[in-house]
């Protein structure tokens, strides 16, 4: 059994947002919410927080998404 990677798991989660105001991929926004709960923001805010200030650089490290 090949190894998946949380990206490749988070990928299959179905996306229910539409089209319209789609920046980031879900996986991707999904996964930065799981380390953000992860380093103890448990906020609605803290985690959006922690997303504006670790977001861009996080995302290209963990899940080479383009920042």
């Amino acid at each position: 059994m090949c190894a998946r990677s949380l990206y490749d798991e988070l990928a299959t989660v179905p996306d229910p947002r539409g089209l319209q105001g789609l920046i980031h991929p879900l996986p991707a926004v999904l996964g930065l919410v799981a380390l953000a709960v992860l380093m103890g923001r448990t906020s609605l805010q803290r985690i959006a927080r922690f997303g504006r200030q670790h977001g861009a650089p996080l995302l290209v490290q963990l899940f080479c998404v383009a920042g």
